[in-house]
This record gives C-alpha cells, sequence and structure tokens, in this order.
C-alpha cells in the first residue's frame, strides 16, 4: 500500500524510478537465491553467499560471467 501525505492523480506520474542496490531495499539474499538457482538449473554447483555479494556493484554482465565460471572469483571479470 502507497501512503502519502498530500492527495496526487498517479495518471500524472510521468517518472518512475526503482533503486534496488542496497540503498532502499536489501536484495542481497533475494541475489543470492536468484543466482544459486539459476546455477542448479544449469547444472552448476552452487556458490557461498558471501562470494555472489562481493560480485554485487560489478554490474550484471560481469557478475553473470563470474559466477558462471569453472573457478569463480573475483577476478573472473577482471577489466585488462
Amino acid at each position: 500500500m502507497i501512503r502519502h501525505l498530500r492527495p496526487f492523480d498517479p495518471h500524472r506520474i510521468r517518472l518512475l524510478i526503482f533503486d534496488l542496490d542496497g540503498t532502499l531495499v536489501d536484495s542481497r539474499l533475494d541475489l543470492i537465491h536468484s543466482v544459486n538457482a539459476t546455477l542448479r538449473h544449469i547444472g552448476r554447483p552452487e556458490l557461498d553467499g558471501d562470494t555472489i555479494a562481493s560480485y554485487v556493484g560489478d554490474g550484471a554482465p560481469c557478475s553473470s560471467s563470474a559466477c558462471s565460471a569453472k573457478n569463480p572469483t573475483k577476478r573472473s571479470c577482471a577489466k585488462p
């Protein structure tokens, strides 16, 4: 339920921004569960939660490639 202190017309909203990087929502556990579910689906072993969490902030492509590497490390996606 959305609470607001002054009346507004929701049809006048032109932009809605979601900030899910940990500032408003702690999504760490959701990311860990999602990554491990994906790894199970493709037949790979699950990763430790701290390992997965260490990839947060590197961007989705880097995190995805690091998590799916045969021997995932923080450097699996290091830029030259």
